[in-house]
């Protein structure tokens, strides 16, 4: 699985990540992001997205290399 489960396809379905979403909104200033907001990030810092790598748990590796 790749991102957060939900809009449109689960929007109502419980999900750990959702916790996280809340936690994540009330003491910090983070938030969830897409592949493609990943994708967009690392550009933006001149690096390329290579590959999210999922776990069993909520949490995927999102990896990034040089985009030189």
């Amino acid at each position: 699985m790749r991102g957060v489960p939900g809009t449109p396809q689960l929007p109502d379905e419980p999900h750990q990540s959702k916790t996280i979403d809340l936690m994540m909104m009330s003491s910090l200033a983070g938030r969830e992001r897409t592949e493609d907001d990943f994708a967009q990030l690392f550009e933006d810092a001149g690096l390329r997205l290579h590959r999210i790598v999922p776990t069993p748990t909520v949490l995927s590796v999102v990896e990034a290399v040089s985009a030189a």
